[in-house]
């Protein structure tokens, strides 16, 4: 495990941003990675370090062999220190710093930085608070929490013959569930037209994957391909069905484009409104694409003239596959000039 932007916006915002440890109140300076982090140090800046008050490892600092090991990278297990007292306390194995005393210390240095906000600030916390635990749950459900399972899914979706692992398509159907079941503050306008675009997108490609479009073979979802079905040969048959099978693929290309340029949507007004450390960490969401033998990229996809003040239609499916036929050649049967990148759906 490592620890998420949940823990870390807890951490970091009810320490605020300083030492926990008494009477230090050091300012400290989050970073992304090491590269940044040795960046920031050249410049005299102290840099925070999110502090395990229980060891992972046997025989480290406060290892507690019965502490669930699905805690160990929670706010609970950690406390937010400079480099100077983050070594005093695990000094010797943590020998005269044990966990009672250091649980104690950040109770304490959180309750000064509590009672010296204002009301305002406070609620502020508050609302920032409920939203990251959100976005955590919106993260998992899409599975942008873990960067393999996510660059795997999208080059599933980006093959000749689109599929989807039974599992993974139950996941997504509970996304859509919960972002139809969400709300967003009002304090925050751009994260909810984000997630707004987001849902519309999202239930586009759930209407693909449980209509007609697609048929399960064992274990997965894979896009129907009508045209190995002939019962009695037809070559303008059979010609006719390999492009609308195409065109689907095509189509199913173009969805998941928009929901990686969705998810960088919120991503980035969730940076704009609430945190512009967001997951700085882990970065924009990345789309594989390729068929991962003579092919293999990773992209990254974003909206390039988005407007805020009018944010385009999420275009339906149907849109979609007619703006396919519309770019390709009247006979390509393979769809293979039309890049989804480009593709313009607009109503």
């Amino acid at each position: 495990m490592s620890i998420n932007t949940l823990a870390r916006k807890l951490l970091w915002g009810r320490a605020g941003d300083c030492c926990a440890w008494p009477k230090c109140s050091q300012s400290l300076t989050a970073v992304a990675g090491d590269e940044e982090a040795g960046a920031l140090a050249t410049q005299g800046l102290v840099l925070g370090e999110e502090a395990h008050i229980r060891s992972s490892k046997a025989g480290g600092p406060r290892h507690d062999p019965a502490y669930p090991e699905d805690q160990l990278d929670t706010y609970g297990n950690l406390i937010l220190l400079c480099p100077t007292h983050h070594t005093v306390i695990d000094k010797e194995s943590g020998k005269g710093w044990p966990t009672d005393r250091i649980l104690a210390i950040k109770k304490a240095h959180e309750l000064q930085v509590r009672q010296s906000r204002g009301f305002g600030d406070q609620r502020r916390q508050k609302l920032e608070e409920q939203v990251f635990a959100q976005l955590a749950v919106w993260e998992h459900k899409l599975g942008i929490d873990d960067e393999d399972e996510w660059t795997n899914f999208t080059f599933g979706f980006n093959q000749a013959i689109p599929s989807i692992h039974g599992d993974r398509l139950q996941r997504l159907l509970g996304l859509g569930s919960w972002l139809l079941s969400r709300s967003w503050p009002l304090e925050l306008p751009r994260v909810r037209i984000a997630f707004d675009r987001h849902f519309g997108v999202v239930k586009v490609l759930l209407s693909a994957l449980t209509g007609d479009m697609f048929e399960k073979v064992n274990s997965h979802w894979r896009l129907a391909r009508p045209y190995k079905h002939i019962g009695k040969w037809d070559a303008v048959e059979y010609e006719r069905l390999l492009r609308e099978t195409n065109v689907n693929a095509t189509a199913i290309w173009y969805l998941t484009c928009e929901v990686s340029r969705s998810a960088n949507l919120i991503i980035g007004a969730v940076r704009e409104e609430l945190d512009p450390l967001y997951r700085l960490d882990k970065g924009m969401v990345l789309t594989r694409d390729g068929d991962g033998i003579l092919v293999d990229l990773i992209r990254r996809d974003e909206y390039p003239n988005w407007n805020w003040e009018s944010p385009p239609p999420v275009p339906s499916l149907q849109k979609i596959r007619e703006s396919v036929v519309a770019a390709a050649e009247p006979n390509d049967t393979r769809v293979q000039d039309v890049n989804p990148l480009t593709l313009s759906c607009d109503n």
